[in-house]
């Protein structure tokens, strides 16, 4: 199993703390973002590597990290071409980019770059291995509210009926985290859906895509997640992390 961490993104929304240093980089506590992501996946033994994908801009920056970062498992880095907000390929983009260049044909765990999050990755990659679907990491927010800036999932046990990315009336609180496992028969179908001209951005579009396609699953967690998409949501984290 590969695990593919999407840091290319120039979080914009932060600006002008990310126009010199990229989110995944930012310091969390004691340690940066990216460490903390990497720590979890560190648990999970059926990953073989973890593979960060980020722009040119930011390059020397996750080269520099790597030489201090501490992780068991073998770390490469791929480089999208970019340089710029209004280069970007989006999330979806970069992972067919990725899929293009490298030979991946195996479950792929991925994780969007700014995701902070306290729940086992092994225990998510332990339901997606009984279950017959790929795995979507779900979250009650428990504010319909803030729910729609996320995409929202209705379920029939864990069965993904449906997965609307940022509905102006969101019927429910349960949103995807940007953290899932895709079969590769699922990653097979990415190339279909670029090809049809959907959005390219954000990572739901295509699980609400691949949802009516072939199916998904919801592993529910009840531990914290945090959406670091904000000044001050950035603060929020960073004062219940301090010291740790």
């Amino acid at each position: 199993m590969k695990s593919v961490i999407l840091a290319g993104g120039y979080a914009k929304r932060l600006w002008p703390l990310t126009l010199e240093i990229p989110k995944p980089l930012l310091l969390i506590g004691s340690q940066v973002l990216l460490q903390r992501i990497m720590n979890k996946i560190s648990e999970v033994p059926e990953v073989d590597e973890i593979i960060i994908t980020t722009n040119m801009k930011f390059e020397d920056h996750f080269k520099r990290f790597l030489t201090s970062a501490t992780c068991p498992k073998p770390v490469r880095l791929f480089i999208e071409p970019t340089a710029s907000e209004g280069e970007k390929l989006g999330a979806i983009g970069a992972l067919h980019y990725l899929l293009q260049h490298l030979n991946i044909s195996e479950d792929t765990l991925i994780i969007a770059g700014d995701n902070l999050f306290e729940f086992s990755l092994k225990e998510f990659i332990a339901f997606h291995n009984t279950h017959p679907y790929s795995s979507v990491a779900v979250h009650d927010i428990r504010d319909i509210e803030q729910a729609s800036n996320f995409g929202v999932i209705k379920h029939n046990g864990t069965k993904i009926i449906e997965l609307v990315e940022k509905p102006t009336h969101p019927e429910s609180s349960l949103i995807s985290t940007a953290c899932y496992c895709l079969s590769p028969q699922s990653l097979a179908l990415l190339h279909e859906y670029i090809a049809t001209d959907n959005p390219r951005d954000t990572i739901g579009h295509f699980i609400g895509w691949l949802v009516k396609k072939a199916g998904a699953q919801a592993f529910v967690f009840q531990e914290p997640w945090y959406d670091i998409g904000s000044h001050d949501e950035l603060a929020k984290v960073q004062k219940l992390y301090n010291g740790q």
